[in-house]
């Protein structure tokens, strides 16, 4: 899978949804739109990282402390009876998910 091609056909996808819906008759808001949507202000380019060793994460209990996740979380999400450990990508998606933020997130175990 080439994750940069799927980046930019997500992009385009949400581009012609995000302009689909409007239709804007006035010439000069038309253009200063236009020009916003081709500034990519609201597709930021990715942020690439390449670790192999996985940055260690905040714990569940910091995460439901700061209110970025239910309380009952490490009830549920349990690798041999103890709560999971995150990494710092995973906890970084937990607390832009919580703000509302939007976010994609891959990761490739090293084989």
């Amino acid at each position: 899978m080439d994750v940069f091609s799927l980046r930019d056909s997500v992009v385009e996808e949400y581009r012609r949804f995000a302009t689909s819906f409007t239709t804007i008759h006035a010439q000069d808001i038309r253009r200063q739109v236009g020009a916003i949507y081709a500034e990519g202000r609201f597709w930021p380019e990715p942020l690439i990282q390449i670790n192999p060793s996985y940055k260690a994460g905040l714990s569940l209990d910091a995460l439901i402390a700061g209110g970025a996740l239910h309380p009952r979380i490490p009830d549920i999400f349990r690798i041999h009876g103890l709560p999971v450990s995150l990494h710092k990508h995973q906890e970084q998606s937990i607390v832009m998910a919580a703000h509302g933020e939007s976010y994609v997130v891959t990761t490739r175990h090293p084989s």
